[in-house]
């Protein structure tokens, strides 16, 4: 951690419990609840991904890469379903739309008060009636709140169940 403080710092500004303390306090609790072993999981996946990418960032920049046509010869053409409905047939497009939790996630993250999740958390409550995972979790950030920790590592936890990661 300390290697991680003095020459990776940004990474502790990329999520809301990732600063050393905080993960110092998690780390230790990782036992207790899958929820902190999840979060501590999802830094080392985090600061994995930030290193390559910093090292490949370093590596174009001082080898030069430049694109070329050869290089794009073995990357796969991207597929784009596109679903033709007519505008009364609103069950066909609800139906090959996948079903997302992003909004109620991201507004129960960023807008920690009590009215604002008894909104938020309320739908999706409602939404997840049979993940009793996500309501055990939504049931603890609720009594913590405002306890950072206690309240992003089951947030974290909700976000992995419900695949938003």
């Amino acid at each position: 951690m300390k290697l991680v403080e003095i020459y990776f710092e940004a990474i502790f500004t990329s999520d809301y419990a990732y600063d050393k303390t905080s993960l110092s306090k998690i780390y230790d609790r990782r036992k207790e609840h899958m929820r902190y072993q999840n979060y501590i999981d999802r830094f080392y996946s985090d600061l994995r991904a930030a290193l390559t990418d910093k090292r490949t960032l370093v590596n174009n920049i001082f080898e030069k890469r430049v694109a070329s046509k050869s290089s794009l010869e073995g990357v796969a053409p991207l597929k784009i379903n596109i679903v033709f409905t007519n505008s009364g047939n609103i069950a066909e497009v609800n139906k090959n739309r996948k079903e997302t939790y992003h909004y109620e996630l991201g507004k129960i993250a960023n807008n920690r008060n009590s009215r604002d999740f008894d909104f938020f958390g309320g739908i999706l409550k409602s939404r997840c009636k049979d993940k009793k995972i996500v309501l055990v979790e939504l049931e603890h950030m609720e009594k913590n709140i405002y306890d950072e920790i206690e309240y992003y590592t089951a947030l974290r936890l909700i976000y992995l169940e419900l695949n938003e990661e």
